[in-house]
């Protein structure tokens, strides 16, 4: 919290924005979430991005941005210079999922699948490759850290 808390005070000092990309912020398995740098955001410096495509459908291309009015229309017209448009179809379809479900609950329903997949590739992890003691595992919110050094005792 410190960190963020100092981000933010040099971020106003130099007169800086921060873009807070958080693809994955919603799929923490241990601990609390941290707060967003934008909830923390008393100055209007801090643009937010998340993206459908990790909590709702891993082939829809489809993000959200959460910002200051200001920021907010200066990244419109960005985005405009960059691309025609979303996908609209895309679009619908997460509309009429949202419509008819709770995007929270499904949130939590595939965190416990993704949470089974990650605790069996430690598994298979740790049988198949940690035999070797100078092998450090490290749980990283969605994904695995894995450091290897060579323990190899045999001569080349």
């Amino acid at each position: 919290m410190e960190r963020r808390e100092r981000l933010l005070e040099i971020a106003a000092h130099y007169d800086l924005p921060i873009v807070e990309d958080n693809p994955y912020g919603e799929l923490r398995f241990e601990g609390e979430i941290p707060p967003s740098l934008r909830s923390m955001d008393k100055d209007g410096r801090v643009v937010f991005l998340g993206s459908f495509s990790k909590t709702f459908c891993p082939g829809l291309r489809l993000g959200w941005v959460n910002a200051s009015p200001e920021l907010l229309e200066k990244y419109i017209f960005v985005k405009q210079g960059s691309d025609l448009q979303t996908s609209s179809m895309a679009q619908r379809e997460l509309n009429m999922f949202m419509d008819d479900y709770d995007l929270d609950k499904h949130i939590e329903k595939i965190k416990h699948v993704y949470k089974k997949r990650r605790d069996l590739m430690m598994e298979t992890i740790k049988m198949s490759f940690l035999r070797k003691p100078n092998t450090l595992i490290q749980k990283v919110a969605y994904s695995l850290g894995l450091n290897c050094q060579n323990t190899s005792t045999q001569e080349t």
